[in-house]
C-alpha cells in the first residue's frame, strides 16, 4: 500500500502498515494488482475501477453506494506527452486511488498540509484534490495567451523559426487543454447532480462550484482555441505573400529580359542582307539600346512599386 491518510479535522498521513477503525473516514492510493485487496463487493464497480482506473480520460460512473471514476491530468510542461491517468473510488467511508505513479500521493500530501478545513469529508477531499489539480490553470492559460501574442508578432514579422509544425504543435496542445476541461466540467457536473443522494447539499454545491470552475477555464482554451486558428490562417496568409512577392520577383526579371532575348534572337539569325551586321558602329549601338531598355524597364517597375 503506497499511502495512507486519515481524515480528522484535516487531513493526516498515517503508516500504511498502521491499523484504522473501520468508522474512520479514510483515503489510501493503491497500485492496480491491489485492486482485489479493497473488499469492493459489487463486482461490477470493481469491474468498473479497473477499466477506468487505465482509462486516458477523466470520467465518472454512480452506482447506487458509491461514485467510480478516472482522472487524466496532462503535464503543464509537455502537453503532447501522454497524460497522468488514475482511477478513483468513493463511498461513505473511503476514497481510494489508483495510481501506478506518484502525482495522487504527492497532491495529498499537499492537502495534507494545508490548513484545517471545517466539517472535513471523504467527498471535501476528492473536491480538494480536483480543485488543487487545477489550482493555477488561470496563470498557465494567460502564459499560453501571451505565447500566442508572441507566436502571432514573430509571423508578423517573418521569423524563419515559425513553420507549419510550429503552427500545429500549438493548436494540438490547446485542442488537450480544451478536451481536458470539457471532460472535468461533464464529470464535475454528474457529481454535483448525486441522483443517488450518495452527497451531503454542502457537498452537492462544492461540486457545483467546481463545475463552473472548469467551465470558465473551457471558455478560456475555446478563445484560445479561436485565436490559434486565427494565427493559422494569419501564417497561411503570410506564406502566400511571400509566395506573391517571389513570383513578382521572377515576372519582373523574366520581363527585363524579353526584349534582350527578342534582340539576341533577331541578330542571331546572320542572314547575309542585315545591313547591321558589317556596320562597325553596330555592336556599341546594340549595347547601348539594351542598356537604355533595361533602364526604362527598371524606373517603370519602380514606379509601380514592384521593386
Amino acid at each position: 500500500m503506497p499511502a495512507l491518510y486519515r481524515i480528522t479535522d484535516r487531513l493526516e498521513a498515517i503508516d500504511p502498515q498502521q491499523k484504522t477503525n473501520p468508522s474512520e473516514l479514510i483515503v489510501e492510493v493503491l497500485r492496480t494488482e491491489e485492486l482485489g485487496s479493497i473488499g469492493i463487493g459489487d463486482a461490477d464497480a470493481l469491474e468498473s475501477l479497473r477499466s477506468l482506473a487505465a482509462s486516458q480520460s477523466s470520467y465518472v460512473d454512480v452506482f447506487p453506494d458509491c461514485m467510480i471514476g478516472s482522472l487524466s491530468i496532462p503535464n503543464k510542461a509537455q502537453l503532447l506527452e501522454d497524460p497522468s491517468c488514475f482511477g478513483f473510488y468513493l463511498d461513505a467511508t473511503r476514497l481510494i486511488f489508483v495510481d501506478d505513479g506518484d502525482l495522487c500521493e504527492s497532491i495529498l500530501n499537499e492537502i495534507a498540509k494545508a490548513r484545517r478545513a471545517q466539517n472535513p469529508t471523504i467527498a471535501r477531499v476528492l473536491y480538494e484534490f480536483l480543485k488543487f489539480a487545477v489550482k493555477d490553470d488561470t496563470l498557465f492559460l494567460a502564459d499560453v495567451e501571451e505565447r500566442l501574442g508572441d507566436t502571432e508578432e514573430s509571423i508578423l514579422n517573418r521569423k524563419r523559426h515559425v513553420t507549419n509544425h510550429h503552427m500545429l504543435q500549438i493548436r494540438r496542445k490547446i485542442l488537450r487543454l480544451d478536451s481536458y476541461y470539457q471532460q472535468l466540467s461533464d464529470m464535475s457536473s454528474i457529481m454535483s447532480d448525486d441522483e443517488h443522494h450518495l452527497l451531503t447539499k454542502e457537498e452537492r454545491r462544492l461540486f457545483h462550484l467546481f463545475s463552473q470552475q472548469t467551465d470558465r477555464l473551457m471558455q478560456r482554451a475555446q478563445s484560445l482555441k479561436d485565436y490559434s486558428l486565427q494565427l493559422r490562417e494569419l501564417f497561411q496568409m503570410q506564406i502566400d505573400t511571400q509566395q506573391n512577392e517571389i513570383m513578382r520577383w521572377f515576372t519582373v526579371i523574366t520581363t527585363i529580359f524579353v526584349p534582350l532575348t527578342l534582340i539576341t534572337s533577331w541578330y542571331g539569325m546572320n542572314f547575309q542582307n542585315m545591313p547591321e551586321l558589317a556596320s562597325p558602329f553596330a555592336y556599341p549601338a546594340i549595347i547601348a539600346i539594351c542598356v537604355v531598355l533595361v533602364i526604362v524597364e527598371l524606373r517603370f517597375f519602380r514606379k509601380k512599386k514592384w521593386l
